[in-house]
């Protein structure tokens, strides 16, 4: 039961000496859902071993044919927000193309949702893979939809491999990560619910 669960983290949280965060959205949510002191909160940002990114990213691996070139990866839950991803595709040229890398209980009904909308031939889901930088570094941009977040590493990942990101603000610690970005190299979007 959500209640449950919530009154819960409400009382541990509480009770705890530290609260270790991974962003500054993730410590205001401790402060205002779980009444956790200030002084119990620290920043502790998620780790992204730019090199090994970085070195892992080459060679790229590109969807083939013309036109854009989309990557987004996660667990195939509702919270990644794939759903909405599938939804957009229409609305972009008939070239473009959506790679998906990861599993999760989703995966038929999203399978079901690209046949449904005419999209199987311009998306493709991967499944997990062991190196998915590959794929971020041969995209135009990489794509994040979730509903909900901690902070993004798939985001810093992409980020690492010089790839531009295209997020949902409920992409937590999202607006963090886009003020210490190069200037383009993250762009917030609206999506749909």
């Amino acid at each position: 039961h959500p209640a449950l669960l919530r009154a819960a983290y409400r009382f541990l949280y509480h009770r705890a000496d530290t609260v270790i965060c991974t962003s500054e959205q993730m410590m205001g949510e401790m402060r205002q859902d779980f009444a956790v002191p200030p002084v119990k909160l620290f920043l502790l940002p998620n780790p992204v071993d730019e090199v090994a990114v970085r070195n892992g990213a080459a060679p790229t691996i590109r969807e083939e044919g013309e036109g854009l070139r989309l990557v987004s990866a996660g667990r195939l839950t509702r919270q990644k927000g794939f759903d909405r991803l599938i939804e957009m595709m229409p609305a972009l040229a008939e070239n473009a193309t959506l790679t998906i890398l990861g599993e999760g209980p989703e995966r038929p009904v999203l399978e079901a949702q690209a046949k449904t909308l005419g999209l199987s031939e311009r998306l493709n889901f991967v499944g997990f893979h062991d190196n998915p930088w590959a794929f971020y570094a041969g995209a135009d941009a990489f794509v994040m939809a979730s509903r909900w977040e901690g902070l993004p590493n798939a985001t810093l990942e992409a980020l690492a491999c010089g790839t531009p990101v295209v997020a949902t603000p409920q992409s937590g610690g999202i607006a963090e990560i886009a003020s210490a970005a190069p200037p383009g190299a993250v762009t917030i979007a609206e999506a749909g619910e």
